[in-house]
């Protein structure tokens, strides 16, 4: 099921909270990432819309004043994942 505009706009805003004034360049960028992986339209926004109800989810249940070392913490492991798993991994 296609992401409706509601559901789009509303992972705008929580993207805003977390980007600020840099929102639009960072969805721009999301979306060229995307599409160079063959990844188009309403299936980025989706993806979009789980990580930012995701964010959410994960600084509710670490609390406010841990979520900092806490998000920290997660971007290192999935950045490390990402590092030993992804497709570019063999690719220079």
């Amino acid at each position: 099921m296609s992401p409706s505009d509601e559901h789009k706009k509303a992972a705008f805003k929580a993207m805003e909270g977390h980007f600020g004034k840099d929102t639009p360049a960072f969805i721009e960028c999301f979306m060229k990432a995307g599409a160079d992986e063959g990844v188009y339209g309403d299936d980025v926004y989706d993806c979009m819309i789980q990580a930012s109800t995701f964010i959410e989810n994960f600084k509710g249940s670490v609390g406010e004043k841990a979520y900092p070392a806490a998000s920290t913490a997660l971007l290192l492991v999935i950045l490390q994942y990402l590092a030993d798993t992804g497709p570019r991994k063999n690719k220079k």
